[in-house]
């Protein structure tokens, strides 16, 4: 499952909603997506507003920072191991299969966000919590 990591506690995140979490400005929490790759993030409360006419309720990219690694690639060190494969010259035919399984081709790129794809994902996630 999922934890999050509250003042040195660990809380399984199906028994709460962020607001919970994250509920005053400066508020810190680290968030372990885990499912065998352990990866974790950082997350921090920045600041609390009322939205304006321009700004509906919503979850919105702020900032992104590299392409999110393929699920169940092993953690940071599978990931690291699949650049490294990706930028080998020559390949093994079992290299190139696991490669193309993760769907690293030589159009991927590691610093590039895509930051549409990330925005769809996001506006995906506020409709079904919001339906």
């Amino acid at each position: 499952g999922m934890l999050a990591w509250v003042e040195s506690r660990n809380l399984p995140t199906e028994n709460y909603a962020l607001s919970d979490l994250l509920n005053i400005k400066g508020k810190r929490i680290k968030f372990e997506y885990d499912f065998g790759d352990s990866w974790e993030h950082d997350v921090w409360m920045k600041g609390v507003s009322d939205y304006t006419d321009e700004h509906q309720p919503g979850l919105y990219l702020v900032k992104a920072e590299g392409a999110c690694p393929p699920e169940d690639c092993g953690g940071v060190w599978g990931y690291a191991n699949l650049l490294e494969l990706k930028n080998k010259n020559r390949k093994t035919r079992e290299e190139k299969d696991r490669l193309e399984w993760y769907g690293i081709d030589k159009y991927y790129d590691e610093h590039d966000p895509n930051e549409e794809e990330l925005t769809s994902s996001l506006e995906d996630l506020w409709n079904e919590a919001t339906e």
